[in-house]
């Protein structure tokens, strides 16, 4: 196959001529998009389109409001399929989003296309429900500028080592040792990881208005873990406990919605301070900060022996924490 490009368009820059071809492509998909999405207010709608020698081959249709990116459509015809234009198209749209400031991508999709997208770095977050006549997966990729520096790098070190490629960043299935150096990256990583939980969420944190319990991915994430799985264990460890916890605090508010899944402890003040910070996923997967000064640690998604080392680390201080009258108190 000769040379691939790909090209972007707004509402008011594709042409009549280019809007005919993808027409024939997928009737009745381009002209709706573009009148609700194009209207909008905030909303910017974008089409891509993939050609090669000026044959377009395929195309995508992707929504931005704010830092939040919609991918409403994914297309390519079908001699050209399993050619692994789908994953070049939508790669380029997470690198797209992210120059557009993007911190999150959501769509909805069919079963079929579910391990595409899980490929490539979206989560489920809402599965088909027949009470509520819903027949799509939602999905989201909630750290895509992480994702897409990852999956690049992954790229490399399969083609150097000549292995076969492995998709980074899924949990149970990546046996990645991730080094991370800053806030952004431990904050990513966390997103991508509790995003993906489906029996527990284990953290240790200095407070309760550290940066990543503040952060709304963390508490969507409590969330959809409690409403998937009435057997969800949330355990949230405290070094000091009053720290932040005043009445609006948006996480003790959560803790108080889901009493049967999340349990909030600190530590008395008599007792030896931990200075690491530990977080687990599941039973295999976790994070560690070597330092609360610094950020700065690893984390692995499919490690048995690294998840048992902190487990252990954070059983070791949960044994003697106790409930804080600040996280009991009810709402009024």
């Amino acid at each position: 196959m000769s040379l691939i490009k790909i090209k972007h368009y707004t509402k008011d820059t594709l042409s009549q001529e280019i809007a005919d071809q993808l027409q024939q492509l997928s009737p009745n998909s381009l002209t709706p998009y573009f009148q609700q999405y194009g209207t909008e207010p905030d909303r910017v709608a974008h089409c891509f389109t993939v050609s090669n020698n000026e044959a377009i081959l395929g195309f995508a249709l992707l929504s931005t409001l704010h830092d939040m990116a919609t991918l409403h459509s994914v297309f390519i015809k079908k001699e050209y399929r399993r050619k692994s234009l789908g994953q070049k198209l939508t790669l380029h749209l997470l690198t797209t989003t992210v120059r557009f400031g993007c911190k999150k991508v959501k769509l909805e999709t069919e079963k079929s296309q579910l391990n595409f997208f899980k490929n490539l770095g979206f989560v489920v977050t809402k599965e088909p429900c027949s009470k509520a006549q819903t027949t799509h997966f939602k999905l989201e990729n909630p750290c895509p500028a992480y994702f897409i520096s990852v999956y690049k790098q992954t790229q490399i070190e399969n083609q150097q080592k000549k292995s076969k490629t492995t998709q980074p960043l899924v949990l149970s299935q990546d046996k990645t040792i991730y080094n991370y150096h800053d806030e952004t990256q431990f904050l990513a990583l966390h997103r991508n990881m509790l995003s993906q939980a489906k029996r527990r969420i284990w953290i240790m944190s200095n407070a309760i208005n550290s940066s990543l319990l503040k952060d709304e991915q963390f508490s969507q994430s409590l969330l959809q873990l409690a409403k998937n799985n009435p057997q969800a264990e949330i355990r949230i460890l405290l070094e000091d406990g009053k720290a932040g916890a005043g009445h609006f605090n948006p996480l003790i508010n959560l803790a108080q919605r889901l009493s049967s899944f999340v349990e909030i402890r600190s530590l008395p003040g008599n007792s030896n301070n931990f200075s690491e910070w530990v977080t687990l996923v599941d039973f295999s997967a976790g994070i560690y900060r070597k330092t609360l000064s610094s950020y700065t640690g690893f984390a692995t998604y499919d490690n048995q022996l690294i998840a048992q080392r902190l487990i252990a680390k954070f059983e070791d201080q949960w044994q003697f924490a106790k409930p804080s009258i600040e996280f009991r108190r009810l709402a009024i």
